[in-house]
């Protein structure tokens, strides 16, 4: 089984996710960095229905993930 994390929103609701899933954003990783995941990890300004579209955003970005930009540009033709 996956290992997860709890995260604890504005309105008191409780989320289980997967950790690999919540790593996809970068405050929710700073945040497991910081603290690990044995205890809740409040996300104090999201509400559950808002944090429940941000898991499915982190979902789509962990299986879909972004193509890496060119360091440095190659062109400075940005059309």
């Amino acid at each position: 089984m996956a290992e997860v994390c709890r995260l604890l929103c504005k309105d008191g609701e409780v989320l289980e996710i997967p950790v690999e899933t919540a790593k996809q954003s970068v405050l929710i990783n700073g945040l497991i960095e910081d603290g690990g995941t044995d205890d809740e990890i409040p996300i104090a300004q999201v509400n559950k229905p808002i944090m429940e579209k941000v898991v499915v955003f982190c979902e789509h970005m962990r299986e879909h993930a972004p193509p890496e930009i060119e360091n440095p540009l190659s062109s400075t033709d940005m059309s």
